[in-house]
C-alpha cells in the first residue's frame, strides 16, 4: 500500500478511506446490506464483514472509488450470508403441514431468523480459518481473489492493479488451487 504524505495532510490509509466511505455513504451501505440480506440480523454482519474485507484488500485513495468498492463488498458479504442461511434451513418444514402433528414423526423445528450461539460460533470459526488460509497466499493471489470475490471483473482487476490479463488469470488460478489445497488439509 503506497501512502503519500504531504505536510499538513494525514496519510491515505485503508482506515482513513473506510472512515470517509462510511461517513459519506452510511445510509446507502445500510440499505444495500438490508436489501441483499436474508434476515433482519444479517445486514449488520454483512456490513461488518465488508469493512473487514475492505481493510484487507483496498489500497486506493478515499473517495467515490472507495465507496463503490465498499458497496460491492457489502452486497457480496450479504449474499454469502444468505447462501449459508438457505443451506441451514433447507430441511425444515412449514408449521402449516398436518404431518407435523403425527406422533410417529419427530417434531418440527421452527426456523428462527436470528442465528443461535452455535451457528454464530461456527460462522466465526469458518471465517477465521478462511482468513488464515487467505493470509498464506502470495500477496498478488490474495489481492486478485479478494477483488474477484467482491465483484470486480477480470478487466477491472487488471486495470486496478496495473496487471496484464495473463497475470490476472494466473493469480486467480494459482490462488484458487492453493486455497483448495489448504482447505483439504
Amino acid at each position: 500500500m503506497a501512502t503519500r504524505t504531504e505536510p499538513g495532510n494525514p496519510p491515505e490509509t485503508p482506515d482513513r478511506a473506510l472512515l470517509v466511505a462510511l461517513e459519506s455513504g452510511a445510509a446507502q451501505l445500510r440499505a444495500q446490506a438490508a436489501q441483499h440480506s436474508p434476515s433482519w440480523a444479517d445486514p449488520d454482519d454483512a456490513l461488518q464483514d465488508a469493512c473487514l474485507a475492505f481493510l484487507r484488500a483496498y489500497d486506493g485513495p478515499p473517495g467515490p472509488d472507495a465507496l463503490r468498492y465498499l458497496m460491492v463488498a457489502v452486497r457480496s458479504c450479504a449474499w454469502a450470508l444468505g447462501s449459508g442461511a438457505a443451506v441451514r434451513h433447507a430441511d425444515e418444514r412449514p408449521l402449516s403441514t398436518t404431518d407435523a402433528f403425527d406422533p410417529e414423526t419427530p417434531p418440527v423445528r421452527v426456523a428462527c431468523e436470528r442465528p443461535g450461539p452455535a451457528e454464530r460460533a461456527e460462522r466465526r470459526e469458518r471465517v477465521r480459518h478462511a482468513g488464515a488460509d487467505l493470509n498464506r497466499l502470495k500477496r498478488d493471489e490474495r489481492a486478485a481473489l479478494l477483488l474477484f470475490g467482491l465483484g470486480f471483473s477480470y478487466a477491472e482487476i487488471a486495470a486496478r492493479r496495473g496487471w496484464t490479463a495473463t497475470k490476472v488469470n494466473r493469480c486467480l488460478a494459482e490462488g484458487r488451487a492453493r486455497l483448495r489445497a489448504l482447505a483439504a488439509n
